[in-house]
C-alpha cells in the first residue's frame, strides 16, 4: 500500500459521467479511495450526507481525474454508527413535522443548544438536570407534585411583593438556634 502512495494520480477508467458501483477502501491517514482503483482521487459529493468508510459499497461517478462519491449503498460494518457529516458551517433541515426517534439513546452535544418554541412538553419518568445555574423567567407559575417535594440548599431566600401563604393539615417552622417572626402585626391562633 506505501508504493500506491507514491504514484502520481491518474485519470479514472470510467468515461465523464459515467456512474458505477464501487468498495471504498482507506489509506492509512484515513483518506478513501476506490480499491479497484487506489491511485484516482476520490471527494465525498454534497449530496451524500453520510460519511461513508473502508469497505462500504458506493456508486461514484467519473470527473475528469477523479471519483466522486454520489451515495452509500451498502455499509461493510452494519453495527457502525453512522455519521452524517457536510463540509459547510452548517445544516438545516426543514419540513411541516420532524420526528427523532431512538429505541435506545439519544444524545444531543454541542457548546450552545437553543430550543425555541410556541409550546413545548417534556415528558419522562426521570427527569435528571445538573447545572452550574438554572434561571427561569415567567409571567405565572405551577408546580403539582402528589408525593414529596425535598429541597436543600445553603440559603433558601423567598420574596413576595404582595402576600406569601403557606397552608398545611400539620405545618412546621423550626429553628436550631433562633426562629425570627417580624411584622407590623402577628396574629397567633
Amino acid at each position: 500500500m506505501s508504493n500506491l502512495l507514491q504514484l502520481t494520480p491518474v485519470s479514472c477508467v470510467l468515461p465523464q459521467g459515467e456512474t458505477r458501483l464501487v468498495t471504498l477502501a482507506a489509506m492509512p491517514d484515513g483518506h478513501l479511495y476506490v480499491a479497484e482503483e487506489p491511485t484516482v482521487s476520490l471527494h465525498i459529493a454534497v449530496s451524500c450526507l453520510v460519511q461513508p468508510a473502508a469497505g462500504d459499497r458506493v456508486r461514484v461517478i467519473a470527473d475528469g481525474n477523479a471519483y466522486w462519491v454520489l451515495d452509500l449503498l451498502l455499509c461493510a460494518d452494519p453495527g457502525r454508527a453512522l455519521a452524517i457529516q457536510t463540509a459547510h458551517d452548517s445544516l438545516h433541515i426543514d419540513a411541516s413535522t420532524l420526528t427523532l426517534r431512538a429505541q435506545q439513546t439519544m444524545t444531543l452535544e454541542a457548546p450552545a443548544l437553543s430550543l425555541i418554541s410556541r409550546t413545548g412538553n417534556w415528558i419522562a419518568e426521570r427527569l435528571n438536570q445538573i447545572a452550574e445555574k438554572v434561571q427561569v423567567r415567567c409571567k405565572s407559575s405551577e408546580r403539582l407534585v402528589s408525593e414529596i417535594e425535598s429541597i436543600e440548599a445553603g440559603h433558601i431566600s423567598h420574596t413576595a411583593k404582595t402576600s406569601y401563604r403557606i397552608d398545611g393539615e400539620l405545618t412546621s417552622l423550626n429553628g436550631r438556634t433562633v426562629l425570627k417572626i417580624d411584622g407590623g402585626q402577628v396574629h397567633v391562633g
